[in-house]
């Protein structure tokens, strides 16, 4: 494929992300599945952002945030039950560091890890894929387990019902763990937990109506935004709001 090919399908594919993942309307879950899950299989796992640096020389990175210091955390606080980076919003509302511990909180308030130091950073194709977003049952779950379960198995690209990894029945567990939207018809934001048996926290966010968004959705949609926030050569394309 030539080189302006490559560059009109990356053009293309953000277009194509921007228009359907912006809206002023709730954003239905399942458009981020249909959507961003192939674009981001094609670009990152396939390789074809590597192959479009190599054909043009240029350094593409992508700007999401880095969850080290918090990594490092978790690891010494055997109470963290669950984690997710997230850093999006839905309905105007900032969902950025969630999780769920055993332990009491602080006393005088605060988080008991350090959710306020996950700054925003740009990330070459290889350590974005790595970057740990998910932290459930002992293990972390980064945006390549992400990106590979919903294309290939949640049906973003192929439908499977088959989880031949461990890996695969901690992220979809994880998945249900935590949701967001508003089943019960509530009208003010709050977190509802435990939530039900299958749902340990419900973030109730009045606008979305009858859109359920679990882990795994909110992460993928953080992911698509990573994308979205190409960066060429250390200088923004188009840099969208996180």
């Amino acid at each position: 494929m030539s080189e302006e090919m490559l560059i009109n399908q990356l053009h293309e594919d953000l277009t194509a992300l921007a228009n359907f993942l912006f809206s002023r309307d709730p954003l239905p879950p399942s458009y981020v599945r249909i959507t961003a899950a192939a674009v981001l299989r094609k670009w990152f796992l396939d390789g074809w952002i590597n192959k479009l640096s190599a054909a043009t020389g240029a350094r593409y990175s992508f700007k999401t945030h880095d969850t080290s210091t918090v990594v490092q955390a978790i690891e010494k606080e055997p109470s963290i039950e669950f984690f997710m980076t997230a850093g999006i919003n839905l309905n105007g509302v900032p969902m950025r560091g969630i999780y769920v511990s055993k332990a009491s909180a602080p006393v005088g308030g605060g988080a008991i890890i350090p959710v306020d130091k996950m700054p925003l950073e740009l990330f070459k194709p290889s350590k974005l894929l790595k970057c740990k977003r998910v932290f459930f049952t002992g293990q972390w779950l980064d945006f390549e387990h992400i990106i590979r379960f919903v294309a290939n198995k949640y049906g973003g690209v192929h439908l499977d019902t088959e989880r031949e990894l461990p890996w695969q029945n901690i992220l979809e567990a994880a998945a249900q763990y935590f949701i967001a939207g508003n089943p019960t018809g509530l009208d003010k934001v709050q977190i509802i937990e435990p939530y039900s048996e299958k749902h340990q926290m419900l973030l109730v966010l009045p606008k979305e109506g009858l859109n359920i968004w679990n882990c795994l959705d909110i992460e993928l949609l953080a992911a698509a935004q990573a994308f979205l926030n190409i960066h060429v050569d250390g200088q923004p394309v188009i840099e969208y709001p996180q």
